[in-house]
């Protein structure tokens, strides 16, 4: 069976409202942490190879230069899941947008390699296998 990101997306996006009945202990197992309050923080980093568009993906519909340099390719504004009056989701995942309001979520946007300019090859060799460029 072949996971177009689309269907990644989505059961993604489905795992973490279902994770929201699960019991908090097994929440807390999850974590690895006994005590809430001394939980680490954990950085997950979801890389994807393909045509995903960043910038319609976490979508700044408040910059007028999207709209202009975009014109046929945009999230409408009324379709983008706001976050903070700037930045918003694509409406497929709307269902982050409450991970967002509850400090759960934060989202790095454009970032890229410190070596300029990247070879294309870099994400496979270095960023993947989490090595240093």
């Amino acid at each position: 069976m072949t996971i177009t990101r689309r269907i990644f997306l989505r059961n993604s996006a489905l795992a973490v409202v279902g994770t929201a009945a699960v019991p908090s202990f097994l929440t807390r197992a999850a974590f690895g942490a006994i005590d809430s309050s001394a939980r680490p923080k954990r950085l997950v980093v979801i890389f994807q190879r393909g045509a995903a568009d960043g910038l319609n993906i976490v979508v700044p519909h408040a910059d007028p230069q999207y709209y202009a340099m975009r014109p046929s390719i945009n999230i409408p504004r009324k379709s983008v899941i706001d976050l903070d009056g700037h930045f918003g989701l694509h409406p497929s995942l709307s269902s982050f947008q409450p991970l967002w309001r509850q400090g759960h979520l934060a989202i790095v946007h454009a970032v890229g390699s410190p070596t300029s300019p990247a070879p294309t090859s870099m994400p496979r060799t270095s960023w993947k296998p989490a090595r240093p460029a």
